[in-house]
């Protein structure tokens, strides 16, 4: 209210004037009138907009907003349908076939975002449901009507001895309520599940490393920062700050290696292109959207932007592999977006290793071969508000995201066989949003930078 007391005590003042248009003095006032104007408004906008980050970024938030929208909107529908203001209904009808009016399958989703935060990061529920994030007091709320929902979700995904805590809780806050969105009865009909079985040790390490527990012993003596050149006379002028996160197999972050302005103007080029998420391992080998990856994503050619190029040269400088994308060295940039409980399941980045007959993966047009993901290269494009590390369960390291540093590691042994120590996951992002960008630099145009180490007997690492 006090911008628009402000705008309304400008033009006020003004109108006590009388006429400007006559005179040169009075008409520099205008200009002024309208510079403070535009600046009065600009920081309004920028209040806005910070707000709804905050609320954006609150996963409580975003749930209630989805659930209102996901339930309230279809006898909205059914009420306006039987209105005569028919206006009013297509105006409706226009937003809702406009695909941002969230459906059932998205409230799902909300749900499952809350269980995993919850999962990964040990919250306790009777604070989480009065809107308690991590350490951050905030004003939203669940009800026990909520609880109960997110206790069936549980129930049906095989969570079971999470669905009895939510369970619980709904009948606590039920009565809490005086029985007013759901009663305790009906919750306690919902009680009778078993616990479920335990975890594997990727799980508990995914989950561990999430939180930041230090999982490893003896590896802060091999652990290291240093500049460096790489041997390329661009990076004797500025060398990079590389940090050592783990050294067999490496892997590598590189410190303040990407600008703010670069970094904003990929995020403002992928944000029009993101798209949900898809993963291989579909149908017939197509790709399909999974819940093991909920993201947004969109793809940019080097040939895009200048800044996508420059990127890409300094990836290959950095890492001293080609990583042009109109030779097919390398992929395109994936530019990648996680909200609320975002994530992505621990999973391996090589996409034909381990398959049986081996794939050789060649352009049909050319016949050339590009081969597997060799290498994987990440930018973090933001500061995460909480969780979001990358994280590797078998070499017991993670990553906390850092706006403007990269992370780098190989996913094929010198051999040119799989990895399978580098299984890796991007944690629930607890609050906040995430922005990552991803190169996967691919292993038929490296011959003569990275050559397979065919002469020496060297074999994959087994699965641990």
């Amino acid at each position: 209210m006090k911008v628009f007391f402000t705008i309304i005590f400008l033009f006020g003042l003004q109108s006590t004037q009388g006429e400007v248009f006559s005179s040169v003095s009075d008409m520099s006032r205008v200009f002024q009138l309208e510079r403070d104007l535009v600046g009065v408004l600009l920081d309004f906008a920028q209040k806005t907009q910070n707000k709804l980050n905050k609320i954006a970024g609150n996963p409580i938030h975003t749930y209630n907003v989805v659930k209102r929208l996901a339930v309230d909107f279809v006898s909205l529908e059914k009420e306006i349908s039987f209105d005569d203001w028919k206006e009013n209904s297509l105006r409706v009808e226009r937003l809702r076939l406009g695909g941002v009016v969230p459906k059932e399958k998205d409230l799902h989703g909300a749900a499952q975002a809350l269980i995993r935060l919850q999962d990964v990061y040990e919250l306790e529920i009777s604070h989480l449901v009065r809107g308690r994030i991590g350490d951050r007091d905030t004003t939203a709320k669940l009800t026990a009507q909520d609880c109960l929902f997110i206790g069936k979700h549980c129930f049906n995904g095989g969570i079971l001895s999470r669905s009895i805590e939510w369970f619980e809780e709904a009948w606590y806050l039920a009565g809490e309520e005086q029985n007013t969105t759901v009663t305790q009865d009906k919750v306690s009909r919902n009680y009778e599940v078993v616990d479920r079985q335990g975890d594997e040790d990727d799980a508990a390490n995914f989950a561990a490393l999430c939180r930041g527990e230090e999982l490893r012993t003896g590896f802060s003596a091999r652990l290291s920062c240093r500049l460096e050149h790489r041997g390329e006379p661009y990076l004797f002028l500025m060398p990079a700050q590389l940090e050592l996160v783990h050294d067999n197999p490496e892997i590598l972050m590189f410190h303040n290696i990407a600008s703010r302005s670069e970094i904003q103007e990929i995020k403002d080029l992928g944000n029009p292109l993101l798209t949900r998420s898809q993963v291989l391992g579909g149908k017939q080998g197509f790709n399909e959207v999974s819940s093991t990856r909920t993201s947004k994503t969109g793809w940019l050619d080097d040939s895009t932007n200048p800044t996508v190029s420059r990127l890409g040269r300094r990836i290959e400088l950095l890492t001293g592999l080609k990583t042009n994308t109109s030779n097919d060295d390398a992929e395109l940039l994936q530019v990648a977006n996680y909200m609320n409980g975002g994530h992505y399941s621990p999973h391996f980045d090589y996409v034909m290793k381990d398959k049986a007959p081996d794939h050789m993966i060649y352009l049909p047009y050319s016949n050339q071969y590009i081969g597997d993901r060799l290498a994987t290269w990440m930018f973090y494009l933001n500061e995460v508000g909480e969780g979001g590390r990358t994280v590797f369960p078998r070499l017991k390291a993670g990553v906390k995201p850092e706006a403007g540093a990269a992370v780098f590691w190989y996913n094929l042994v010198g051999s040119g066989d799989a990895d399978h120590r580098t299984l890796h996951g991007a944690c629930p992002v607890l609050y906040g949003t995430k922005w990552v960008a991803n190169k996967w630099i691919r292993e038929g145009a490296q011959l003569f930078r990275k050559p397979c180490a065919a002469n020496i007997k060297q074999k994959s690492v087994k699965k641990i």
